[in-house]
């Protein structure tokens, strides 16, 4: 990092938990383009500190189909997870998703299903398989 540069950690807030900070989004600055700082070097140069000095450092992006600001991320991150909400998204949509992430270069991505109801229709994508059922509580016997 260069001298003038301001110390990434300046602009870190503690929520009152031991060993955590965290950095907020802020409010928009005229004529700055967060595609364009996130797929900069200067990102670049910051999460390779945090990363130095952190146990882990967790990145919440826009949603990825509708915010180029999270895909210019993406191969940034050792890890990628999705949080899916049960019944808002096509299967065609998830596809999409899917393929976007191949195309950024995305490692590791995992999905979080939220919100699933217990007993509903279920459909859900298995490495190249499907499977459908039915989530409910089990009878006791």
């Amino acid at each position: 990092m260069e001298q003038d540069d301001p110390d990434p950690y300046s602009f870190f807030k503690s929520p009152g938990l031991d060993n955590l900070r965290v950095l907020t989004a802020g409010s928009v600055t005229a004529g700055l383009n967060p595609a364009v700082l996130f797929a900069s070097e200067r990102m670049s140069l910051v999460l390779r500190r945090l990363r130095e000095d952190a146990d882990i450092v967790l990145v919440d992006t826009p949603p990825v189909l509708y915010s180029s600001d999270a895909l210019s991320l993406m191969s940034q991150m050792d890890h990628v997870l999705l949080v899916i909400w049960s019944g808002m998204l096509r299967s065609e949509t998830v596809h999409r998703v899917r393929d976007v992430m191949g195309v950024v270069d995305a490692k590791h991505v995992e999905v979080v299903l939220n919100r699933v109801r217990k007993e509903t229709d279920a459909y859900a994508y298995y490495y190249n398989s499907y499977y459908y059922g039915k989530y409910r509580d089990r009878k006791e016997s």
